[in-house]
């Protein structure tokens, strides 16, 4: 998908003891409406420094798409997409699958059940939210100390 000349590039945060399969079926969805879709386990680079990889990949992202799934609450690697995310100030978007652990910093931003881990279901909504340029997807407005001074 493309606006304004240029691809619309995503993230896919997962934790891998459950979510494998997941993100997989997130990249295939999007892939179909052609957005560049990014998955650690298909993309990364052989011999690159992980944590220094994805967080340029992040930096590299429009958004940020979080699959929250069962493990999500002990995974190191989803912490530190979720912090480095936030301190990009990247649009996230959480869709939560079955006793999924949603991580506190994530609650109030755009958010998706996917009920029996039906994340293509919740990847075709998205798309479709992309297409119509997001008119109804809420944001959340972030001021610092200065500005709300």
């Amino acid at each position: 998908m493309v606006v304004d000349g240029m691809p619309i590039r995503v993230f896919i945060s997962y934790e891998t003891a459950t979510g494998t399969s997941l993100a997989s079926t997130a990249h295939g969805t999007l892939s179909r409406g052609r957005v560049e879709a990014w998955v650690w386990h298909l993309h990364h680079r052989s011999g690159s420094y992980t944590f220094d990889e994805i967080a340029e990949r992040i930096a590299d992202a429009d958004f940020v798409l979080f699959i929250c799934s069962s493990g999500t609450k002990q995974s190191n690697g989803q912490r530190f997409e979720i912090n480095t995310a936030l301190a990009l100030a990247k649009r996230i978007w959480v869709i939560a699958t079955d006793k999924a652990f949603v991580p506190p910093a994530l609650v109030g931003f755009n958010y998706d059940g996917a009920p029996s881990g039906d994340v293509e279901f919740a990847c075709d909504y998205w798309l479709t939210q992309l297409q119509n340029g997001f008119k109804e997807w809420p944001t959340l407005e972030r001021t610092t100390d200065d500005e709300s001074a």
